[in-house]
């Protein structure tokens, strides 16, 4: 998969998307890259300036992530690219009460762990051979 950046994303922003796929890749023996010249399905990212409350969101339909360009340090941007990474691999939101996760709504903090490799895993088989997310059915998801 190749996460392609919006026009007009700054340095900081670009940094949060390499720090965001580190967090992912080893975990879960991905290969997600901002390589353009991939043939790999593409997933947009953009950074758009939103309410302090609002985190980011996939939005399935345009295979797009969005993130609020006024989060805070580059680490929670990173983190909250995480998040949003695995809606798009057709992950869901993960109750605390459950497990500590990436998915968990609302998490600035917590990286991908092995559990939720495992659950991206036992969506797709073995994770080098994921696909990509552009058909996935998911409702928009936001935290």
């Amino acid at each position: 998969m190749v996460l392609i950046p919006a026009g007009g994303t700054s340095s900081d922003e670009l940094a949060s998307i390499d720090d965001g796929l580190a967090l992912w890749n080893p975990v879960a023996n991905l290969h997600v890259t901002r390589d353009e010249e991939s043939a790999a399905p593409v997933l947009s990212i953009e950074f758009e300036d939103s309410a302090p409350f609002f985190h980011g969101v996939y939005l399935p339909e345009t295979a797009d992530i969005v993130i609020n360009r006024r989060l805070g340090p580059s680490a929670e941007r990173a983190v909250t690219i995480a998040h949003e990474m695995g809606h798009a691999f057709g992950l869901v939101h993960v109750s605390p009460d459950e497990r500590p996760s990436v998915m968990n709504p609302g998490n600035v903090t917590l990286v991908p762990s092995e559990a939720d490799a495992e659950a991206l895993s036992a969506l797709w088989g073995p994770c080098s051979s994921i696909g990509g997310p552009r058909n996935a059915a998911l409702a928009p998801t936001s935290f």
